[in-house]
């Protein structure tokens, strides 16, 4: 009569670490691959450009299609108008130096940026700046 080998109650983890293993590197290689930005084509100009210690809290953006981003902190949200106008009063609050930089498309509609900088105005926002690019 044959002898019944014991049961190994051992689990073999190797195959379950280098799956996680290759899950890892394909995160780590395309996570910076995954841009969200918004797609803004700014002008060409020649201009002096920010202090690097001045602090830059909010980012307004205006893509072709006339939306509106509202960006902080690296953080990013599409906004309309009135939604926009309640953002700058809660940040006005919170600091009344508050510097806001304007970034459009070059081909937007003028009238699109005026109705924005005209906001930022009616709000009391004192330092406002527009984003251009370098102009080579």
């Amino acid at each position: 009569m044959r002898r019944r080998r014991p049961a190994v109650n051992n689990i073999n983890v190797v195959p379950y670490v280098d799956v996680l293993f290759c899950l890892l590197v394909i995160f780590m290689v395309t996570a910076p691959l995954s841009n969200n930005s918004i797609d803004i084509q700014l002008p060409r100009v020649t201009s002096e450009p920010l202090s690097q210690d001045q602090v830059v809290p909010v980012i307004i953006s205006l893509n072709l299609e006339g939306e509106y981003f509202f960006e902080q902190d690296g953080e990013q949200a599409q906004v309309t108008l009135p939604e926009l106008r309640s953002r700058l009063e809660v940040q006005l609050i919170e600091m009344p130096d508050l510097v806001v930089l304007v970034q459009a498309d070059e081909r937007v509609d003028y009238g699109s940026v005026a109705r924005m900088m005209r906001l930022l105005q009616d709000e009391g926002v004192q330092r406002v700046a527009l984003l251009t690019e370098p102009d080579r």
